[in-house]
């Protein structure tokens, strides 16, 4: 079987992860993304069961996670998000594996929002780290997710800072400005690999 090239996008919540992987897409390449996954293993039986189990039924309606409900009540206190982590993560990383070795391709990015946090950065690679000044972040995810500023903050503070991850990577993408520009930092990433 051939060996994959095993790129990782990661980068804090509201950083263009996103954005930066439907470039990538948009340009024929092959992109999983971790978040994604998760959703999936919500509905999952096996999934709602563990939730159920370690943080109590109502955090699962009509056979899923609730997700807000859930991450409201995980990001208030960090000990909930270890124990949460301790569930999801290796049930996303067989995910991620299985899918990686069905997809045939010679390059794969993975969006993967916690790549530190998880230890999984020697699984990789490259690491191609997303960045943006904060208040750019917060602005974003009150747009996307619908949360209050608040709520973004304790997410924000669960998560290793920027300047502690660029430490580990070759590859920073500064994206506090617009689409286009993404796009132009993305083609020189991308100009870059050896494959």
């Amino acid at each position: 079987m051939r060996q994959n090239k095993k790129i990782a996008i990661t980068g804090g919540i509201g950083s263009g992860k996103s954005a930066v992987s439907q470039i990538l897409a948009s340009k024929g390449y092959f992109v999983l993304d971790c978040d994604q996954i998760t959703k999936q293993l919500y509905q999952k039986q096996r999934t709602t069961e563990q939730i159920a189990t370690n943080f109590g039924n109502q955090f699962v309606v009509d056979g899923k996670v609730d997700t807000k409900k859930l991450g409201a009540y995980i990001f208030a206190d960090k000990s909930r998000v270890e124990k949460l982590n301790a569930i999801m993560h290796p049930l996303i990383f067989d995910e991620l594996d299985r899918q990686i070795n069905e997809s045939g391709q010679k390059i794969v990015f993975v969006q993967i929002p916690l790549l530190f946090e998880t230890g999984m950065q020697n699984q990789f690679d490259d690491v191609w780290l997303v960045v943006a000044d904060e208040q750019t972040r917060i602005s974003r995810v009150v747009v996307r997710d619908n949360l209050d500023v608040e709520q973004i903050k304790n997410r924000i503070k669960n998560q290793m800072d920027d300047e502690k991850k660029s430490k580990f990577v070759h590859t920073i993408i500064k994206n506090n400005g617009t689409l286009a520009e993404l796009e132009c930092a993305v083609d020189e990433c991308i100009k870059r690999l050896s494959v």
